[in-house]
């Protein structure tokens, strides 16, 4: 094989090997948990100017919470944040994993992944 052939082929790689070129799921941070309930892996980033959805964060939906990463005053902001977000009552979303963790897993009952796919801004 020729040297410009090599590098044809290795300069058609690159965008394949570049993270913002990668085709990923658009759902892949939420799944459906039963018929009523769905499951979210979070990136949350507590001790921020406000709370807000700030986007994607690898393969989970980064959230900004204004409240201090304190004595679970982080989990019981984005508990409260979801719920007012989402028009739910505070005791259908439950802290599944990640309590003292930035990396949270949160499930929800009474809502589906369509409704929750409308929460994370378009890529």
């Amino acid at each position: 094989m020729s040297r410009r052939r090599e590098e044809e082929d290795a300069n058609a790689l690159l965008p394949c090997l570049q993270p913002e070129a990668r085709r990923e799921n658009p759902a892949d941070w939420c799944r459906e948990d039963g018929e009523d309930a769905c499951v979210l892996q979070l990136h949350i980033q507590p001790g921020a100017k406000r709370s807000e959805i700030a986007g994607r964060h690898g393969e989970a939906l980064k959230i900004r919470l204004a409240a201090p990463p304190v004595e679970g005053k982080a989990n019981a902001a984005l508990i409260a944040f979801l719920a007012d977000r989402l028009g739910l009552p505070r005791a259908s979303i439950q802290l599944c994993g990640g309590a003292s963790s930035r990396r949270k897993t949160v499930r929800i009952k009474g809502i589906d992944k369509t409704r929750l796919l409308l929460l994370a801004p378009a890529p």
